[in-house]
């Protein structure tokens, strides 16, 4: 046996102001990495936008494009829309380092992809420039955007 031997650490050693203290450091880096992580989650999708507007920059993409690119990536084509519109809203939230600067977006809560898709970019600041017409039983002109309906008529058979 070597001569350093680890002492067992018992629940009465879990206590007293020293442990305290540890808890609040291990609560707080929890807490500011699950933050920065929710960040980093909507860099994701701000990247996400860029690298769509860069790809296309030069031309029109329609719902085909971003209905094909959904499936592809695996998402959504609102959450496309959005990350888009994110990007366009947005161009100073990634600074010229690559940093994310969280307080380029008025928000009071927390930031996170769900309150900038839900709270920042929300359908009343749609001006449904772009509108798409939808047809199942129904026909329905839907804005690209947020995708809310615009105008609707019945189809006949």
């Amino acid at each position: 046996m070597s001569d350093i031997q680890k002492k067992k650490i018992e629940l009465e050693d879990l206590q007293g102001e020293e442990y305290g203290y540890f808890v609040e450091e291990a609560q707080s880096i929890l807490q500011v990495h699950r933050q920065y992580a929710k960040i980093i989650r909507a860099v994701g999708y701000w990247r996400l936008g860029e690298r769509i507007i860069e790809q296309f920059s030069d031309r029109e993409y329609g719902d085909g494009v971003i209905k094909k690119l959904s499936r592809d990536i695996g998402i959504d084509q609102n959450t496309i829309y959005a990350s888009i519109r994110f990007r366009k809203r947005f161009p100073e939230f990634i600074d010229s380092e690559g940093e994310p600067q969280p307080e380029a977006i008025p928000y009071e809560g927390e930031l996170t992809w769900s309150a900038i898709k839900n709270d920042v970019l929300p359908e009343s600041n749609c001006q449904h420039e772009e509108t798409k017409t939808v047809t199942r039983v129904t026909k329905t002109e839907v804005c690209k955007s947020c995708g809310k309906a615009i105008s609707q008529t019945s189809v006949e058979d």
